[in-house]
């Protein structure tokens, strides 16, 4: 483990108390599309097991339908479309159970609106509609993209913003779905962070495999959030995005209980990934 000094710790324990008191809004995801994977014509969220694999479906909404859903809503799923199995558990009740019957798990295909043609969409419970605007690109947040030398693909396949290091890509929701493209810049930025982790450059343990929520997971956040918000402040936009992340490296750093240590070594950490982004190599990322 890296060495924190007593110094770092008094300066650390401040930042903390500011992170703490500070009246700071919850942290908004500032794209438009997603939501709760739900079905579209009750409206009822996925829970469990069909939650976590619907939300990795690459649609812009949530709302899943089956087959014959999508024939009682006028329409019908496009030719070729895979669907996603979703698992249904029957709980009898008291008097059943007394009878003899017995829970059972059965499973269902179902397809996202988009797989879908032909559907009456006012229908659909809690369909977002995606307004998108039209923005300019912001040179010097373009010139520290264009300057990070062998980094990682960047894609806008899917309605989510993501760090892959199997595939060593960034997914990016479309531009044009960010209220303000300052937050698009923001984002991207939160996401090349994750990517100096990856095996091939600074390698961070905690970027290959660790699980969601987890103590390890927490402070890659908070690496991934410190080095946006000084990626952004190098790019001028600074004040614009600058309570967002302060809100998310809050939420992230309750889950580590308060411990100014990781705050100071995902500070230490995200300075070296904003050298090497900025076109230092993992030999002159450690000053």
């Amino acid at each position: 483990m890296a060495h924190v000094s007593k110094p770092e710790l008094i300066v650390a324990d401040r930042l903390l108390s500011l992170l703490e008191t500070a009246e700071l809004p919850p942290w908004r995801k500032p794209w438009k599309g997603g939501g709760v994977p739900r079905n579209g014509v009750s409206g009822r969220p996925y829970t469990g097991l069909n939650r976590w694999l619907l939300m990795l479906a690459p649609y812009a909404d949530g709302a899943f339908v089956t087959f014959n859903q999508a024939q009682s809503l006028g329409g019908s799923v496009k030719k070729g479309e895979k669907g996603w199995p979703v698992v249904f558990w029957k709980f009898p009740t008291a008097d059943e159970i007394a009878a003899g019957k017995r829970p059972f798990c059965r499973y269902y295909t179902v397809f996202n609106v988009a797989q879908c043609e032909g559907l009456d969409l006012s229908k659909i419970k809690g369909l977002e509609t995606i307004e998108e605007t039209a923005h300019e690109p912001i040179a010097a947040c373009e010139s520290i993209w264009n300057n990070y030398r062998g980094g990682p693909a960047l894609e806008n396949e899917e309605q989510r913003a993501y760090y892959s290091p199997n595939f060593d890509k960034i997914n990016m929701p479309r531009k044009e779905t960010f209220g303000k493209v300052e937050d698009y810049y923001s984002t991207l930025f939160h996401e090349m962070t994750h990517s100096t982790g990856h095996s091939s450059r600074l390698n961070r343990e905690a970027i290959q495999s660790v699980s969601y929520g987890s103590h390890e997971y927490s402070e890659e956040e908070l690496v991934a959030e410190f080095g946006a918000a000084e990626l952004c402040g190098m790019a001028g936009i600074e004040p614009l995005t600058l309570e967002n992340s302060a809100s998310y490296i809050a939420s992230w750093h309750k889950r580590l209980k308060g411990e100014p240590e990781a705050l100071i070594l995902a500070i230490k950490a995200a300075s070296k990934a904003v050298k090497m982004i900025l076109g230092g190599g993992e030999e002159d990322a450690d000053g």
